[in-house]
């Protein structure tokens, strides 16, 4: 028997032990999931590079590759991160940057999504620019909890977890990401169990009940399972 979902749901799944409560993804592209006590359930995002994907490593990807070129060419004043694009693409003239760019990246938006390794290595540089461009990325992931939360039914503040690539930052994006769902009044949590835990997780949701479902997670979580901790 197979049961067929969007990886956002195996995300919330895995992240709040398939509990009611929200799960934002935030990798390639960006995508929420939640779900609530009453039966309700809600996703948020995840309409493609060209339309949205909005704070993901993507988005902060492409946007760190524009910061580089306004810097290069006088519309933005040069931060850690233009020595850090030189350094990583060995430029000996930016103009070459266009062309890498729409050559060998163009065809491929997991690439792009790579750039943000370098946005966080110039973050830690002390780049002003790239603090404000995590800052706007956690606030739009935040909008995104917010709309799901918005279409669900919760008793209290909402539970919000998350995964994806961008997270793997670690405070760079997750200290205005808390900062944020706090203002909301909702409660950010650390991942329980990675996306593979949370789909099955998912199967074991046929034929258990939530107690029998979660003592067999945290044995899982005990054992020499690999990936743990999240």
């Amino acid at each position: 028997r197979f049961r067929i979902v969007n990886d956002a749901v195996v995300g919330w799944s895995g992240s709040l032990g398939a509990r009611p409560g929200i799960n934002i993804v935030a990798g390639t592209g960006s995508i929420t999931y939640g779900a609530d006590s009453h039966g309700g359930e809600c996703r948020v995002g995840g309409w493609s590079l060209y339309f949205d994907d909005e704070g993901s490593c993507t988005w902060v990807g492409l946007r760190a590759m524009s910061a580089f070129f306004k810097q290069s060419d006088g519309r933005l004043p040069r931060t850690p991160l233009y020595e850090i694009f030189r350094e990583h693409f060995q430029l000996t003239k930016d103009i070459y940057f266009s062309e890498i760019a729409n050559r060998d990246l163009s065809n491929e938006r997991g690439r792009f999504a790579k750039m943000q390794l370098l946005a966080e290595k110039a973050f830690r540089a002390g780049d002003p620019t790239m603090e404000a461009l995590y800052r706007e990325a956690a606030e739009r992931l935040a909008a995104m909890v917010k709309a799901t939360r918005d279409q669900l039914r919760f008793d209290g503040p909402a539970p919000v977890s998350y995964s994806g690539g961008l997270f793997k930052a670690g405070e760079v994006v997750l200290a205005p990401f808390a900062r944020a769902i706090d203002e909301l009044g909702m409660e950010l949590q650390r991942p329980q169990y990675p996306p593979f835990i949370g789909a099955l997780a998912l199967a074991a949701s046929e034929s258990l009940d939530t107690d029998a479902r979660h003592a067999l997670l945290e044995t899982l979580k005990r054992s020499e399972c690999p990936n743990f901790p999240v």
